[in-house]
């Protein structure tokens, strides 16, 4: 375990959301944003790890891809049904707050 990893599970503390900013909430098992509904489950159900990869945060270089991959994802997408709608309506606000984030730095 890393010195990050070790103080990530000591404190029990959870950073906000690396998508939207948002408040993160801890479950038995999972960590999850209460507002973009971004998810982390650990694996064998473990809510030590799930902490820690909650807070552990990609690089810049990870950032970018995933900013062209959800407005990619975001061009391709239908919106057919009501929850269609809701997801492809989650997508663009993820992808705002990521590039939001990224101006701010």
């Amino acid at each position: 375990m890393t010195t990050n990893e070790h103080d990530a599970k000591q404190s029990g503390k959870l950073r906000e959301c690396p998508f939207c900013g948002g408040k993160a909430i801890s479950g038995m098992f999972a960590v999850w944003c209460e507002h973009c509904t971004a998810e982390i489950n650990g694996r064998n159900q473990d809510i030590d790890e799930s902490i820690i990869l909650w807070n552990t945060r990609a690089d810049d270089a990870l950032m970018d891809e995933m900013e062209a991959a959800l407005d990619a994802m975001i061009g391709l997408a239908d919106c057919y049904d009501d929850d269609d709608c809701a997801a492809y309506d989650r997508a663009q606000n993820v992808l705002a707050s990521v590039r939001e984030r990224k101006a701010g730095k």
